[in-house]
């Protein structure tokens, strides 16, 4: 009985090892080459349990395949680390950037609602805040278009940053915000298109300190919510096939256009938003060339910012920034009133001790 066992053990075990590798290689394949394997590596850190203790069952019995759940492990925990960390906390200077990035889900006009955001916002205190989502009204109602002019304000009067910029088309009713107690000089756009209200945009703050780069992005996201609509497994999985092929495709087009724009500029940078992409992925390899994952440096504990179930979720919210900043701190703020939780970055904008990049 424990040989039968111990059989089927090791049977499951080499499709979850499988299954490891192919999460391992995905981020280094284009997104074009068999699109859905760039969603197993956000879900290997649950399956890190399950290596350990094949790990000791394999070792303990004296198994063939326990080297290889040794290689198993490894290749997990390495994926696991882009979503967990051990780091500390560096003691914040007055002359710190305090940088919140927060998708408020199709901000909508409610005072209560957007009271609540400002409470939380406050609580935390920082000195730029960035949002995706914000709703600026209803295309081709002016009242409403008024309304999310008014909204900007209000927001801006009471979280004391006088400074703020909206980034959409004239079709666009969401887009992201930038609100900012120092004064925006440029906003330039990463991109934008003309039927997606996805957007990201380049501010260049004027700091004591010297100037400063903000980018806010939202890329491309899925909406499951169409995807479970479907009524059978069959078609919830062919048509979730079909929105990684064009999702992955959009995004990819989205973060080629901001590395460019981010490649030239000339000032520190700090990259935030809703990416919609796990940590290790195709898509997140490429955003981040030449730039520093503020999570990997300063975050503690799980990197979830968007719940999915009982505490656990996806890393798709991230900030980074380039060797031109020093990251201090790193925490994920969890927030009522929305899908996602903010995140929210300490930096010292003055070059201190940055290792180069190796990519």
């Amino acid at each position: 009985m424990k040989k039968i066992l111990l059989f089927i053990i090791a049977f499951l075990y080499i499709i979850l090892f499988l299954l490891t590798l192919i999460g391992f290689v995905a981020p280094y394949l284009h997104v074009s080459f068999l699109p859905v394997i760039q969603y197993i590596s956000p879900f290997q850190v649950l399956c890190f349990p399950i290596h350990l203790f094949c790990l000791f069952l394999f070792f303990k019995n004296k198994h063939k395949l326990r080297f290889l759940t040794l290689l198993g492990l490894g290749l997990n925990a390495y994926m696991s680390s882009k979503d967990f960390q051990l780091s500390r906390h560096t003691t914040a200077p007055d002359s710190a950037i305090t940088i919140m990035s927060y998708n408020v889900q199709n901000f909508r006009f409610d005072k209560k609602y957007i009271d609540s955001v400002i409470l939380i916002t406050q609580s935390v205190n920082p000195k730029v805040l960035c949002v995706q989502e914000f709703r600026m009204g209803l295309m081709g109602i002016s009242e409403q278009a008024l309304a999310g002019e008014a909204t900007r304000n209000y927001m801006a009067e009471k979280l004391e940053m006088p400074y703020h910029a909206f980034t959409g088309l004239g079709t666009h009713i969401v887009g992201t915000a930038i609100f900012s107690k120092f004064p925006i000089e440029q906003i330039d756009t990463c991109f934008m298109s003309p039927v997606q209200t996805n957007s990201g945009s380049l501010a260049t703050l004027l700091t004591p300190e010297g100037k400063i780069g903000i980018v806010n992005l939202h890329l491309p996201s899925y909406r499951l919510s169409a995807i479970n609509k479907k009524h059978t497994w069959q078609e919830k999985w062919a048509a979730f096939a079909h929105k990684a092929d064009s999702v992955l495709a959009q995004q990819n087009e989205k973060v080629t256009l901001t590395q460019k724009v981010i490649a030239k500029y000339e000032y520190p940078l700090i990259v935030v938003g809703d990416m919609n992409t796990p940590a290790y992925s195709y898509i997140f390899r490429q955003l981040s060339k030449g730039l520093h994952n503020t999570f990997e440096e300063k975050g503690v504990g799980f990197a979830w910012t968007y719940p999915l179930w009982r505490g656990f979720g996806l890393h798709i919210d991230h900030q980074l920034h380039n060797d031109m900043v020093k990251a201090l701190d790193f925490q994920i703020i969890p927030v009522p009133f929305s899908d996602h939780y903010a995140t929210m970055g300490i930096y010292d904008i003055r070059l201190s001790g940055i290792s180069p990049l190796r990519h």
